[in-house]
């Protein structure tokens, strides 16, 4: 992450919209969008104000398949299809929480990224990123693949409790800095010495 990223003021959690969920990635199969719609419904059950935004662009015709899906449990109104945007740090900045319940994951830099903004996510721990990135019930929650229940249960853990999502954010922030440039040159740096011995 860049030094002005890791260096921006913080957002007062405050300021974020409450209950407020995101999903910030391709509308596409392997990022199971279906998984956080339906685990939605039961956040949506406990809060009438709670929305949910998915951004990025559709492969294919599953954006349709979610809109079916969004109508067949009548949450229309509060789970919206945003599309692509230029401007995901404000996406990030505005949300109390972000998913992402993919069944395959390299190292994601959108996890990171939203870390980098005080974001915490709640992301099935698949093979190789999510738990190298987010820090288990202190940055974020690690779910299992397929557990829809799981994944609705964290997010209204940290929905429920707004102190407990504040601490969340603000360790997101500080986690991010484990990832700033110098860190990882560091890290080459003594690898690249290892390797040479």
């Amino acid at each position: 992450m860049s030094d002005a990223t890791l260096n921006a003021e913080p957002v007062p959690f405050a300021s974020r919209q409450k209950h407020l969920v995101v999903q910030v990635a391709r509308l596409a199969p392997e990022k199971q969008p279906d998984q956080t719609i339906e685990a939605f419904r039961q956040v949506h059950h406990e809060f009438n104000d709670a929305q949910l935004e998915f951004w990025g662009y559709a492969n294919g015709d599953i954006q349709k398949k979610l809109e079916a899906q969004v109508k067949k449990l009548h949450l229309e109104d509060v789970v919206h299809f945003k599309g692509y945007t230029n401007d995901v740090n404000a996406v990030y900045n505005r949300a109390q929480i972000g998913t992402l319940p993919s069944r395959a994951e390299g190292f994601s830099l959108m996890l990171l990224e939203a870390q980098a903004h005080g974001l915490p996510m709640i992301a099935n721990d698949v093979k190789y990123g999510p738990s190298d990135i987010i820090q288990d019930n202190v940055s974020g929650m690690l779910t299992t693949d397929g557990n829809v229940q799981q994944l609705a249960d964290d997010m209204l853990t940290l929905l429920k409790d707004q102190d407990k999502c504040a601490e969340f954010s603000t360790n997101a922030y500080k986690n991010a800095h484990r990832y700033s440039a110098d860190a990882v040159y560091d890290q080459w740096a003594t690898f690249m010495h290892a390797m040479e011995a």
